[in-house]
Formats: C-alpha cells, structure tokens, sequence
C-alpha cells in the first residue's frame, strides 16, 4: 500500500472527501454587517453665534454627536426620536457633526459633515 507522509493514500483521500463535504455542506450566506440603513438628505437649517440646527430623512430613532476639531473633543452620543437635532453651547471653531440611524441597537453608517461656529 503506498503511503504518503506516513498515511495511507486512501486515508488521506478519505480525510480530503471529508474536508470538501464540509465546506460545501456547512457554507453560510455572509449577510452585510449592516442593514440599519443611515439618515439621507443632511440639511444646515439654522446657526448662531453658539448653536447649529440640522435636519434629515429617515424613520426610527437617530444618534447624533459631534467632535470639536481644535482640542479633539467627542461629544457624547446623543438619542434623537425625530428627524432634527440643534446642537448648542458650541464655542466658536471648527466642528465634525455625525449624524446615524439607531435601529435597535444597531447602528447605521454615519453621515457626517463639517462646519465652523464664529463666535
């Protein structure tokens, strides 16, 4: 009987059957990671000295948040029911808004857009 590495040939095509019945037999749809679809149609509504208002499409709950360009600052995650956030007692400078749709938990892409406060 040949042998290769030690092992029967029947024995390594027995394993090598196996090993493609698996693959076939237990392959999975790869699903997107993220179904949760993101806000559309990000619209400037108004702004001040200290606050910039904004508004968009889409259903369910929304998190918004923003980071300060000049020291890095994050806000916190902020939950928004309707489809419009202003952001105040921003401090004159440059700023990052990001803007998702919440869908139970799982979090849509962001939109983002940026834009600077004069105060």
């Amino acid at each position: 009987m040949k042998t290769v590495f030690g092992k029967s040939l029947t024995s390594l095509l027995l394993t090598l059957a196996l090993l493609l019945w698996f693959s076939v037999s237990f392959s999975a749809e790869v699903l997107p990671k993220n179904d949760c679809e993101a806000p559309t149609n990000l619209v400037k509504t108004g702004q001040t000295t200290s606050a910039i208002s904004f508004s968009w499409n889409g259903t369910g709950q929304h998190v918004v948040k923003y980071v300060r360009q000049s020291d890095g600052y994050t806000s916190p995650d902020i939950f928004v029911s309707g489809t419009s956030y202003t952001f105040s007692d921003l401090t004159a400078g440059s700023y990052t808004f990001y803007f998702a749709t919440d869908c139970d938990g799982e979090v849509s892409d962001f939109i983002v857009t940026e834009d600077v406060i004069n105060g």
